[in-house]
């Protein structure tokens, strides 16, 4: 079975460099601009950068028949198969390379540290040491070395 890249690459970047190297495949340039993509490099620019690189591109879109696709997971990705590729197998790789709108407007459930208690605790303490009993408030952080340090709001005069 064969297999080929298919990406969008505006600018080049470690992420893209990373990517490429976990799928060393031939490579399919998106050779489109988007709108919002001001700072996007020339395709001819990119080419020969990944040209550079050791990189085989394929230049005809008729190579890519019977290859199964291999995109990054981003929002640009999903509209160029849905547009370009509908028939082709297509596995997308989770990684993070530019802005994705799906992943912005997706809803997650928070899901808190384990030592989450713990802060919130020495946060409540220090909220209680206020004098100031209208706006008891307290924070808490935990440092890189474990360590944790709280304040209090402290109601001064004015």
């Amino acid at each position: 079975m064969k297999r080929a890249v298919v990406a969008y690459i505006p600018v080049l970047h470690e992420g893209y460099r990373r990517f490429l190297q976990r799928h060393p495949h031939p490579i399919f340039l998106i050779d489109e601009a988007l709108p919002k993509d001001v700072r996007a490099l020339e395709p001819a620019l990119i080419a020969a950068a990944l040209t550079a690189w050791g990189h085989e591109l394929i230049a005809d879109r008729a190579a890519l028949d019977g290859a199964t696709l291999i995109l990054p997971d981003e929002d640009v990705s999903h509209r160029i198969v849905e547009r370009d590729f509908p028939r082709h197998a297509v596995l997308y790789d989770p990684v993070f390379l530019r802005w994705d709108k799906t992943r912005t407007v997706r809803l997650l459930e928070p899901q808190p540290h384990a030592a989450t208690d713990e802060l919130a605790a020495a946060a409540e303490f220090e909220a209680a040491k206020s004098i100031d009993w209208w706006r008891r408030v307290g924070a808490a952080i935990r440092f890189a070395d474990g360590t944790i340090d709280a304040a209090h709001n402290q109601h001064l005069p004015h």
